[in-house]
């Protein structure tokens, strides 16, 4: 198994005030700090989220931040997880990951998400109902981009008159794809058209989880195509789990509750059916948090049970835990964890 991580963009509550250029620019130096830490400890990727028209969010643009993150992570793979490919044009997105790519000498891997956020669409003056067709023809834009040779598109979203994306990316073909999504459709577009498919940080039932697995491999063996299976999970690595659990726990709860009461994310577990389900110990199975032996055994766990290929650990929250404790526990990964993976 691979184990990446992700590199939250959030400090502090939600709906703070909007930040002054001078605590952006302190809150920029501490992701640069993290991504550092991170590559060092041995993690196989970097991976940024894509957030916008947010107070609490550094950072709006996900490529822009890989560019000015590629020195201070010269071995790890840099990614987006996940890139709300329907709020851009298709070909900005190939220019600027061609870019990220050349500039790490081919470490970009790119996951792509159709999107829910109604408020992302309406930053850019784009209609939400169209996502299902912006998505798939981005998809066809960015493959045909990335092949460095003038195209014409007859899109009914993009159509495109002889364009080119130059200079191209440094993997020939462009950066891997993975689809993030868990709907039945999600998961084919992601056998058919992608190298891998991706899953967020909600509980998982091990069934019905099986069954989207089992889904996504045969769909993409039978097309002959890869089959890498990702999923995000929240984490923290103390001396033992009390620690953690004082540590992260409240971070960790409050965003499941952010993404259940707010955004009405339905988790795929029906454990988890009211705001009162979600404690630090109800969802310990479903995060990888404790001391050494704890996050080893979750870690062993996800990739034997839930045939997890590459694994993204998300250590801070918005709310938690702060930097410092975060370098820590970096390094107690690299310490104690990821040499036994």
């Amino acid at each position: 198994m691979k184990v990446g991580y992700v590199l939250d963009t959030h400090f502090g509550p939600y709906r703070q005030p909007v930040p002054a250029p001078a605590l952006t620019r302190t809150r920029l130096e501490l992701l640069a700090e993290e991504a550092r830490r991170a590559d060092a400890a041995g993690f196989e990727g970097v991976y940024v989220p894509d957030r916008h028209a947010r107070t609490e969010c550094a950072v709006a643009s996900p490529l822009v931040l890989l560019s000015a993150l590629v020195p201070h992570v010269p071995r790890a793979r840099l990614g987006v997880f996940s890139l709300v490919l329907t709020a851009y044009h298709p070909m900005l997105v190939a220019e600027e990951a061609a870019l990220v790519d050349l500039l790490s000498a081919g470490r970009l891997t790119l996951t792509i998400s159709m999107g829910y956020h109604e408020a992302y669409w309406r930053q850019f003056g784009i209609d939400g109902r169209q996502r299902m067709s912006r998505f798939e023809e981005s998809i066809d834009i960015l493959k045909l981009a990335w092949r460095g040779e003038p195209f014409s598109y007859d899109g009914r979203r993009f159509p495109l008159d002889r364009v080119l994306c130059t200079p191209p990316p440094y993997q020939p073909g462009g950066p891997p794809l993975w689809i993030g999504g868990e709907s039945g459709k999600q998961i084919s577009r992601a056998a058919r058209l992608a190298e891998g498919w991706a899953a967020g940080i909600t509980p998982l039932d091990p069934a019905r989880w099986a069954a989207k697995v089992e889904r996504y491999r045969t769909e993409a063996g039978e097309l002959g195509r890869p089959s890498e299976v990702v999923l995000m999970r929240d984490a923290y690595l103390a001396e033992d789990y009390a620690t953690a659990a004082a540590l992260a726990g409240p971070g960790i709860v409050g965003e499941q509750l952010f993404y259940f009461q707010e955004n009405g994310l339905q988790p795929m577990n029906r454990d988890f059916a009211s705001a009162a389900d979600f404690t630090i110990d109800k969802l310990r199975p479903h995060v990888v948090i404790g001391g050494p032996a704890d996050c080893l055994e979750q870690i062993q766990r996800l990739e034997a049970d839930f045939g997890v290929d590459t694994l993204l650990l998300r250590l801070r929250r918005p709310l938690g835990p702060e930097p410092e404790q975060v370098l820590e526990s970096i390094d107690r990964f690299a310490a104690d964890v990821l040499p036994h993976v």
